[in-house]
């Protein structure tokens, strides 16, 4: 393997976990956990038990060490890897992984406020929301499949009119894909969590069942603290590519609350 992979995963491995948004526990995680070797659609849940709360792949406990993005599959499975959370929905990303015996928390793109969208565009929004439930349709049955994860920063750099609107649409999304698919759960991927966006999403998106978190840069002294500060409260899903933070499931566990 060539440095430059080996940089590449150096970068991109990483642990992220799901749990409930509004729950209040703190549990780590041990070593990750296999998929089930099936053809079937798998069943996710996230479970409420006395210990706190646990991410359950087809009725087994499920702990995630994955990477951002696919390229180096075999890499990440040579190191102990499970699962791959992708930015966009395509079969050959689930095909792939699944050949390698992954999991894959899929992204649903999301149009962006940063980019020209207008939510408050009444018939784009409608679009929008078509397009991603014939991907539920799509794509909801492949056995690799384990989380969905509507839009990825959608809310970054919007004013707070507009990231409410962003949020609005990411519920009826997530109320849309829970009618057409119970077996997996359904988060969004937030840009940190300054703004008020936890209790933004907290009154706005009650149909998530958990929320994923972008940091960037190095991995700053204090934040683990603050991540033990914030887990009665929020999901830590931490991925990396490239300058993103990464959380090395060598060295940090995963959090899940």
């Amino acid at each position: 393997m060539n440095a430059k992979a080996l940089r590449s995963l150096k970068t991109a491995f990483i642990l992220f976990a799901a749990a409930i948004f509004l729950a209040s526990c703190q549990c780590m995680f041990p070593t990750a956990s296999s998929p089930p070797n099936r053809q079937s659609p798998s069943v996710v849940e996230i479970v409420k038990t006395e210990q706190g709360f646990k991410l359950l792949n087809t009725g087994r406990p499920y702990y995630i060490n994955g990477a951002g993005g696919s390229r180096y599959l075999d890499t990440l499975v040579k190191y102990g890897g499970n699962s791959i959370r992708s930015w966009s929905s395509s079969r050959r990303t689930l095909d792939r992984a699944h050949e390698k015996g992954l999991s894959v928390c899929l992204g649903l793109r999301l149009k962006k406020p940063r980019k020209g969208f207008d939510y408050t565009d009444k018939e784009g929004i409608k679009k929008q929301l078509e397009r991603t439930r014939q991907t539920i349709l799509r794509l909801k049955d492949h056995p690799a499949l384990l989380i969905w994860a509507i839009g990825n920063e959608s809310e970054h750099h919007a004013s707070k009119e507009e990231r409410i609107r962003v949020f609005k649409a990411i519920n009826d999304i997530a109320e849309m894909i829970k009618k057409i698919d119970t077996n997996h759960p359904v988060i969004t991927v937030i840009a940190g969590t300054g703004r008020s966006k936890l209790s933004e999403l907290k009154q706005y998106c009650p149909a998530l069942d958990a929320v994923g978190i972008n940091s960037y840069g190095k991995l700053p002294s204090g934040l683990v603290a603050q991540i033990f500060r914030i887990q009665q409260r929020l999901t830590l899903q931490s991925n990396t590519e490239s300058a993103k933070m990464a959380l090395y499931c060598n060295s940090v566990g995963a959090f899940i609350s």
